[in-house]
């Protein structure tokens, strides 16, 4: 099987009125100490209403795509004529499109959501889209995702994901130096309480034992800075 990655729900919006109220809300202002400041810049792609604005956006995706594959959906929710096994995952801004078919994907699949983005005003970003086998893994929200020998799915921490993790806790002790061990535990403790919360609650207690071995494997270099620290408040 293959899949597409890549980074960038309408009736509910619709109702509540979500989608007249996003545009005129992002140029209201902000007020801070009792001032009126206006917002003349776009919203950063990391602000806390990113997440809504690209749901929103992509919203319609998977309909685009069932209708291209002649992909009906059951009462019962489940999908049938799905020949090619095409299915979509979304997780804010990043999704990922798997295929029985490599061709399938590059030849249609990939086509069609250029075209649904382009009318938004989108392009899928070629750093962060390829299409790969299952077999070679692929990082998702996070997570490598990969299947080895006898059909057997581990999904893992990417390994950027243990990277930025790592350098993380170093700023945070490096940054307290001179602090005391109260306060630098305190900013420790959400980073590491954070690992062992990924956005997939169901693999947490799969996951719990690689993190353990992470946090082992890498405790060297952790366990190195807070000598570091132990030393320079001592002295």
């Amino acid at each position: 099987m293959c899949s597409i990655t890549s980074s960038l729900r309408a009736r509910a919006y619709r109702v509540t009125g979500l989608c007249e109220a996003v545009p005129t809300w992002l140029k209201a202002g902000f007020v801070e100490y009792k001032q009126l400041f206006p917002t003349t810049q776009d919203t950063p792609q990391s602000g806390i209403i990113s997440p809504t604005l690209a749901n929103m956006t992509l919203d319609g995706l998977e309909a685009a795509i069932d209708k291209a594959f002649g992909i009906a959906i059951r009462p019962d929710g489940c999908r049938k004529n799905n020949k090619y096994k095409i299915h979509l995952i979304r997780y804010a801004d990043d999704f990922v499109v798997t295929a029985s078919e490599k061709e399938i994907l590059e030849n249609k699949a990939k086509p069609l959501i250029e075209e649904f983005l382009s009318k938004r005003g989108l392009l899928l970003s070629p750093e962060k889209t390829k299409i790969t086998y299952n077999t070679k893994g692929f990082d998702f929200v996070g997570q490598n995702i990969r299947m080895f020998s006898r059909r057997k799915l581990l999904i893992r921490p990417a390994k950027e994901a243990i990277r930025s993790m790592i350098d993380k806790m170093k700023g945070i002790i490096v940054k307290h130096r001179g602090s005391q061990a109260a306060v630098l535990i305190r900013n420790l403790n959400p980073v590491i309480t954070g690992w062992f919360i990924p956005p997939f609650e169901s693999l947490s207690r799969m996951m719990g034992n690689y993190q353990v071995q992470f946090l082992g494997d890498n405790g060297g270099v952790i366990r190195l800075r807070t000598r570091q620290w132990i030393r320079t408040n001592r002295s």
